[in-house]
């Protein structure tokens, strides 16, 4: 069956990953004949440009419309009938209080929720807060996880004489201070992917800690930098899904990633575990990782296993599978 595929994106993003993940959708959606292409809202996410996307967008027609994140207040406008929002996370509301936290948990995730049909999550812990936080019933939420976006290339060796641990991302919830002093000390060099603070800067200085550090990297410079790697980090206080820990296990690195879900299940148990929150655990993991070979050896080899789950033509089967049934319900109303 031949249709269309419209997804919806923000004007402009501060994690790639997100438009990365659809496009990966999309082109296994291409290789079985479906059409699919890409727009982009005209306005930012702040309060006026809220106000003007939802005034004045109007999607292409496309026969599913799908809104692919953190622009989710589109469903207060869009046709209910094929219109599918995904949900990544909702770490925006950790962020902020009073009456801007209240108005963005609203626009962003009760409201529109309510009112559409389809709802996915990337996650199960997504899947949890959503409903929580909207009030609608489990089964309105689909979970479908990411797929891994880079290449599979797993590292020939771990390095015992200079190891590299790899930190991709900066934001607030990907806990970075605690991150860099929990490596103070330890025989490696850090390499962290994203803008730091100035304290962080200064604490890095202070704490001798070798550095690599690029602000953004491309495609190639992203999957290089996970070759590049023996330790992969995300001891995050919170997330959606958390990319970074199949793209280090698809590559042969030791992923070290806080106890608390998604994490805990994206990593299926080819990670070592950690207490995101107190700096000695985030320590005492990295040094595991440092000196334990034969756990090391055994966590990266559950890791290799668990990164075919992630698989994104079976990704894109379900999503296929849930506009199927979209494009099923269509047609049934009609015949009525």
């Amino acid at each position: 069956m031949t249709f269309s595929v419209c997804f919806i994106e923000r004007r402009e993003g501060g994690s790639p990953s997100i438009e990365r993940v659809f496009r990966a959708v999309a082109d296994e959606l291409s290789s079985q004949k479906i059409d699919t292409r890409f727009v982009s809202v005209p306005y930012g996410n702040g309060i006026l440009g809220i106000f003007l996307n939802l005034l004045l967008f109007r999607p292409p027609q496309a026969d599913i419309l799908h809104i692919a994140g953190h622009v989710n207040y589109l469903g207060l406008t869009m046709p209910r009938a094929n219109t599918v929002s995904t949900i990544h996370d909702l770490t925006i509301l950790d962020l902020r209080s009073g009456f801007r936290r209240w108005l963005i948990e609203k626009l962003f995730f009760v409201w529109p929720s309510r009112r559409l049909r389809y709802l996915t999550a990337i996650s199960k812990a997504t899947q949890t807060r959503l409903i929580q936080s909207a009030g609608i019933p489990e089964e309105k939420v689909r979970v479908i996880e990411n797929p891994l976006l880079i290449a599979s290339s797993p590292k020939q060796a771990f390095s015992e004489t200079d190891p590299i641990v790899l930190q991709v991302g900066t934001a607030p919830n990907k806990n970075v201070e605690r991150l860099i002093e929990a490596v103070s000390g330890l025989p490696c060099r850090l390499h962290i992917v994203g803008k730091l603070s100035v304290h962080e800067e200064r604490r890095i200085r202070e704490l001798n800690i070798s550095l690599i550090h690029d602000e953004t990297l491309d495609d190639a410079g992203i999957e290089k930098a996970y070759r590049d790697a023996d330790i992969v980090t995300l001891c995050s206080t919170d997330e959606g899904f958390g990319l970074p820990i199949i793209e280090g296990q698809a590559n042969g690195a030791l992923v070290i990633t806080s106890d608390r879900s998604p994490m805990k299940e994206v990593a299926g148990g080819g990670a070592i575990l950690v207490d995101p929150e107190d700096v000695d655990s985030i320590k005492n993991g990295i040094s595991a990782a440092l000196s334990d070979s034969e756990m090391r050896t055994n966590t990266i080899e559950i890791g290799r296993q668990n990164v075919h789950r992630f698989d994104r033509a079976e990704i894109a089967r379900q999503y296929l599978s849930l506009y199927n049934e979209i494009l099923r319900n269509l047609e049934g109303n009609r015949s009525k």
